[in-house]
């Protein structure tokens, strides 16, 4: 902790002098012409100090966005520096997915549809709130800078990009939030990824997933599985039930449509690796309720199309096969997946419990 103290404190002071020259005196410096007598040396510095600005403070957007409704920020990256805020902590390391800055706001708690209504509108306003404080800040600082090759000209310029840039990724986040199955697929994907399982918003969002996909099913809509978000409720809902010792009808339904989808040897079904891991799903459940010649069937299917990823493979051998060292493999890879944002810890303990209880049942 010490050591990374004084990385960061060695940093800012280097930005800080860097950027107490630019705003100084830069005379006897060569400039170039034609460039309004700004220094070749200027206007790296310029560009390199104006961009790190622009990026902090459309995190920090993000970060206003979190505290004005209430949500606890827990982490901020930023080139090799990670907070964590929770309790605070320093570190930091070159190699890092998120080295152009990153935000982690923790998904307000829920249990019905009043507080997950509120929690996604939440959602939907950290999202908003990154792009709209840049470009704001960014054509706010254009107007008011004489020269845009100056360092608040440039920061200016590059503020009003990422806002406008960051339009089609945070905005069209924040759009798709209004679309139900893409808000239970982004509850569904920050729950498991949490540190630890909520089990209130767990059982909230099995009720829920499953009215939707009753909706889909009474609908008869045969392009209901070309809409990847579908698909990944399903998954989801399929993946996280503690008891699968029974058959849901309309859940099943589904579930056969995409199988006959799979059976079709001249047609190729669209998204094809998240359907393999519903398919994967039913493997263990018609394992776990005695239909073991259906089980090898379908994996049979899965098998033959090699269209079964990393975890989904580990997860079926662990739970149709159980042995300590698969279901020791099983879990290594969930660890494996850990990231200071997404350490997966609510998923690793959930399948920890499923695998003991499986492991109980096959001893007792």
């Amino acid at each position: 902790m010490k050591k990374n103290l004084v990385v960061f404190v060695g940093v800012t002071i280097v930005f800080a002098l860097a950027t107490s020259f630019l705003l100084g005196d830069t005379e006897g410096i060569p400039t170039l012409g034609g460039w309004g007598g700004v220094s070749l040396l200027t206007l790296l510095l310029n560009i390199a100090i104006a961009l790190v600005i622009a990026i902090m403070l459309h995190e920090f957007g993000h970060i206003l966005g979190a505290l004005f409704m209430g949500n606890r920020v827990t982490h901020l990256i930023f080139g090799p520096f990670l907070f964590s805020f929770s309790p605070f902590h320093l570190e930091w390391k070159w190699k890092q997915a998120y080295f152009f800055g990153a935000m982690k706001a923790e998904v307000a708690a829920y249990e019905d549809e009043r507080t997950f209504a509120f929690a996604i509108r939440s959602q939907r306003v950290i999202y908003s709130a990154g792009p709209a404080f840049s470009l704001l800040l960014g054509l706010l600082t254009l107007n008011l800078s004489s020269n845009w090759l100056s360092l608040w000209g440039l920061f200016g310029f590059f503020s009003a990009a990422i806002g406008i840039g960051t339009l089609f990724t945070d905005g069209t986040n924040a759009l798709l939030l209004g679309r139900r199955n893409y808000y239970l697929f982004f509850a569904w994907t920050a729950l498991i990824t949490a540190s630890a399982m909520d089990v209130r918003k767990l059982d909230f969002l099995l009720k829920e997933s499953r009215r939707y996909l009753y909706e889909v099913a009474a609908r008869n809509d045969t392009n209901w599985s070309k809409d990847l978000y579908n698909l990944n409720v399903l998954y989801f809902y399929t993946a996280m039930q503690s008891d699968r010792n029974h058959e849901d009808t309309l859940i099943a339904r589904l579930t056969g449509m995409l199988i006959e989808c799979w059976r079709e040897v001249k047609t190729t079904c669209i998204h094809q690796n998240t359907v393999a891991m519903i398919l994967a799903e039913e493997v263990i459940r018609l394992k776990e309720v005695g239909q073991h010649r259906e089980a090898d069937n379908l994996l049979h299917l899965l098998l033959k199309k090699e269209a079964l990823g990393p975890l989904s493979s580990l997860k079926v051998e662990a739970f149709t096969h159980y042995s300590d060292e698969g279901a020791d493999s099983y879990l290594s890879h969930i660890q494996s997946m850990y990231s200071p944002l997404h350490p997966y810890g609510a998923l690793l303990g959930f399948e920890e419990q499923r695998l003991k209880s499986l492991k109980r049942t096959l001893d007792f």
